[in-house]
């Protein structure tokens, strides 16, 4: 496998596991917390797919794109 194989393989992966919890948490209440905001990828999936919930990410440094800080 090549890197870049890789490299999807594993952004599929977390992209699929995100999108199932998504589903499971839309039928819960409460606040989202995210523990390591990194560069925002998660946070901002999490954002759109679940639209008016409020999400709350932590990390030690900020280092998010400027689209995807809280």
């Amino acid at each position: 496998m090549t890197r870049l194989e890789n490299f999807i393989s594993r952004m599929t992966a977390q992209r699929d596991i995100l999108d199932q919890v998504c589903v499971e948490v839309a039928k819960m209440e409460g606040l989202v917390i995210e523990l390591g905001l990194g560069n925002g990828r998660t946070f901002h999936h999490l954002r759109e797919r679940l639209p008016g919930r409020r999400i709350v990410a932590f990390d030690r440094a900020l280092a998010a794109h400027a689209s995807s800080i809280p």
